[in-house]
């Protein structure tokens, strides 16, 4: 589940409590944000969201999840689909940003 911003997984909790019955679910919050790192040197842009989220499907040795998206959370992972390589079951976006203006 990727969360928007300026939220955090806590928006999740709840759904990843009900669905965790049936899947396992993953929740994590991206840098900058939640529980994450807040150091300032950390980068946190959209291209290294994505990255950093294919990144830790492989660590968390996750094939071909089903992934739940919010707000930037739907841009990190159509990202991370169309740029990085990660295959996804399914893709669900909740108010999707699908891109930013330049």
């Amino acid at each position: 589940m990727c969360h928007g911003t300026p939220w955090s997984s806590a928006l999740w909790q709840p759904f990843a409590e009900a669905l965790s019955r049936e899947f396992a679910v993953y929740l994590w919050d991206m840098p900058g944000y939640g529980q994450s790192s807040m150091n300032p040197a950390h980068r946190v842009d959209l291209g290294t969201q994505s990255t950093l989220f294919r990144e830790l499907l492989r660590h968390w040795d996750v094939e071909s999840p089903h992934v739940v998206a919010h707000d930037y959370g739907g841009a990190v992972s159509l990202r991370a689909l169309l740029l990085h390589g990660a295959s996804f079951a399914s893709l669900a976006l909740v108010e999707g940003i699908a891109g930013f203006p330049t």
